[in-house]
């Protein structure tokens, strides 16, 4: 995919503000632009995991308009809901919105359907999946 179709400066800011936050070492993307991973994003304490790594897609139009939405975390992560672990609601294997799957690579797709206004950027996008990983089961990102 081509880098044509995004705003590669509004881009290299998120990446230098996402290494601010959380450290140089673990944020990285491809050469292209096409995603940006954050490694060991903390959880809450309601996780089955302390961390987790996650995958953020930079859609064509990224920087120009097009809001930030398809994310990827560790595949089989639980979540506690009472006293047991259970899946994670809007937690799915596949894609089924953009029709494919990164499971062979250990991710699963979590839907949050996140509020996106003009200057949102990665990390108002990153702060909208840590309150829907904060309250899984109350919160709807509609």
């Amino acid at each position: 995919m081509s880098t044509t179709n995004k705003n590669l400066v509004q881009i290299k800011m998120d990446i230098k503000l996402a290494e601010n936050v959380f450290g140089k070492e673990n944020v990285f993307w491809d050469n292209d632009f096409n995603w940006i991973m954050i490694k060991n994003f903390k959880l809450p304490e309601i996780f089955n995991q302390r961390y987790t790594n996650c995958l953020i897609i930079l859609p064509p139009g990224y920087g120009y308009g097009t809001k930030l939405e398809e994310f990827y975390l560790n595949k089989d992560l639980k979540v506690k809901k009472n006293t047991s672990y259970s899946s994670l609601p809007h937690y799915y294997r596949d894609n089924i919105k953009k029709g494919h799957s990164y499971l062979s690579k250990n991710w699963q797709w979590l839907c949050i359907h996140p509020h996106w206004e003009k200057g949102d950027s990665l990390l108002s996008f990153l702060k909208q999946i840590e309150i829907f990983l904060k309250w899984p089961f109350e919160t709807t990102m509609t």
